[in-house]
């Protein structure tokens, strides 16, 4: 598995940032590492995608999410991540972001189909470091790592409006490109050609 650590400096291109958005993604990194991980922590992880994903739904009806309560959107959260991040695969990668050993984000991709094409698979960083450019940077990284592929792919959840502005902020597209196992219904794709 690739082992590579990348540092903060090498990962702020300032991609269509404004000079203020990008000075607060430079006041943000300058302490966070980027490691791939050969192990996964999976424990830490799902800590930090069940609290990411589970404060930003809490803004967005149960109806929408087809959830009866929020104590089952947390539940559905937790077994999603069983289901889709436990246990070993081979294709997937994991970039863990990093202070001081202690992870605050990470991202996983399926590199099945590398150099054609890698799929996002998961993005998370803990709630109180979001907006601080740290998936950005978990991004930008993923693209500096794999620039010979030729097109990275992603879904999100249509209600999911935070991801879809990262998304689009860092160049991707919207795209009909859906992940098997997905549902155009609840979901919409984005593409990004290097």
């Amino acid at each position: 598995m690739i082992k590579y650590l990348l540092t903060s400096f090498m990962l702020l291109w300032g991609f269509g940032l404004s000079a203020e958005e990008n000075e607060v993604e430079k006041d943000a990194v300058t302490a966070v590492t980027y490691v791939w991980e050969d192990e996964p922590d999976y424990v830490t992880s799902k800590k930090i995608f069940v609290e990411a994903f589970g404060t930003y739904y809490s803004q967005i009806p149960l109806e929408v999410l087809r959830q009866p309560s929020r104590e089952a959107m947390r539940e559905w959260l937790e077994n999603a991540f069983e289901e889709f991040y436990t246990g070993s695969d081979k294709n997937s990668l994991w970039l863990a972001a990093k202070i001081e050993n202690k992870m605050i984000g990470f991202l996983v991709v399926d590199v099945e189909k590398f150099p054609e094409q890698i799929y996002l698979q998961q993005l998370a960083v803990d709630p109180s470091y979001q907006r601080r450019g740290v998936a950005s940077s978990l991004i930008r990284g993923l693209f500096k790592e794999f620039r010979d592929c030729s097109h990275f792919v992603v879904v999100t959840r249509h209600a999911n409006e935070k991801a879809k502005k990262l998304y689009l902020s860092l160049g991707f597209s919207p795209a009909s490109y859906m992940h098997e196992g997905y549902s155009p219904e609840l979901y919409t794709g984005f593409e990004y050609f290097n």
